[in-house]
């Protein structure tokens, strides 16, 4: 009887056999070069290294979908895994001990004027459209894009100078964050001495638990064996997916996400609109049925409390304590 459950995951097994062309065990990788230490630590210890996951396959599809819409771009070159010269996106330094395999890379066609063509290293990072968004760049994101470029700097024949790090939606494709990221050759340098911490110590024990910090613990697969004790609060309460309170929590964010952005959309306006006015010479304009008005406003009033306390008077005394609230609280885990 066919198990359709079953055979779907024999083959995510199969797809996830990745053969890198090298032993990643010897490298500290751009992928895990920001994340826990003790985790990059048991990882090259560990015959099947990181296992990999729903979330891992997902975010392999939408880095397919990218690169396909690139792909038919005409004004620079998309070079993925797949295509002739894909092996510039692998790269390695035997004396630092760093690996970085980047998702693809934008090339900017042939030189001008004698200038070296330019490359723009670009990873993608799939998300739940429940997270939030005002904390995206992620730092490990930042670590593994900064040590891709600078390993690809240091190929001849190219300029390296900017990355692009891509944050797809995984209900809504259309819905991405992107960001422009400088070169930082420092960080070579930085992981370099990581590097040489996770590939050198014999015991674990001399390493920082800084998935404690990052909270990267609830969901490390090295948990166990690293021995760190993960608080369980009894108090709190998973939900279902599908059910009222996640589709709630999913329009919450939504909205918060929006809201974040009209915000900054308002106050980037607002500046233009001051702006515009000082170039004319003016405080106060009317436009399209709009008074559009620039005043300097008195400064709130508050006390002084330090002087009421020189003066001999306590302020807590003449505190008083408003009505209970509720504040809801709603942060990624």
């Amino acid at each position: 009887m066919l198990d359709l459950k079953n055979e779907i995951a024999k083959g995510a097994r199969r797809l996830d056999k990745t053969e890198w062309g090298f032993d990643r065990s010897k490298y500290l990788n751009a992928s895990e070069a920001g994340r826990c230490i003790r985790a990059a630590w048991f990882s090259k210890r560990t015959a099947d290294n990181y296992e990999s996951n729903g979330y891992a396959r997902r975010g392999h599809y939408v880095e397919r979908y990218v690169a396909d819409v690139l792909s038919h771009s005409n004004e620079w070159r998309l070079i993925t895994h797949e295509s002739p010269d894909g092996n510039i996106l692998s790269n390695r330094d035997e004396e630092l001990h760093l690996s970085s395999t980047l998702d693809m890379v934008l090339h900017g066609g042939p030189p001008l004027n004698g200038t070296r063509p330019h490359l723009h290293p670009i990873e993608v990072k799939s998300f739940d459209p429940r997270s939030n968004t005002s904390r995206f760049p992620k730092q490990a994101h930042l670590d593994q894009l900064h040590l891709g470029m600078a390993l690809l700097y240091g190929r001849g024949g190219f300029t390296v100078d900017t990355g692009h790090l891509l944050y797809v939606n995984a209900s809504d494709f259309d819905d991405i964050h992107a960001f422009k990221i400088d070169l930082d050759l420092k960080i070579l340098d930085r992981m370099a001495s990581r590097a040489k911490r996770v590939l050198g110590m014999k015991k674990v024990d001399a390493l920082d638990r800084e998935g404690v910090k990052t909270k990267e613990c609830r969901t490390c697969p090295f948990k166990e064996q690293c021995g760190v004790d993960v608080p369980d609060d009894a108090t709190t309460k998973r939900a279902n997916r599908g059910s009222g309170l996640h589709d709630a929590l999913v329009d919450y964010n939504a909205a918060k996400t929006a809201a974040e952005q009209a915000d900054t959309a308002k106050t980037d306006a607002s500046e233009r609109i001051k702006a515009e006015l000082r170039k004319r010479g003016t405080s106060e304009v009317t436009i399209d049925g709009y008074l559009i008005k620039i005043e300097e406003m008195k400064g709130r009033s508050t006390l002084d409390r330090k002087a009421l306390t020189a003066a001999g008077i306590d302020p807590t005394k003449f505190e008083k304590t408003g009505k209970p609230f509720e504040r809801l609280t709603v942060a990624p885990q």
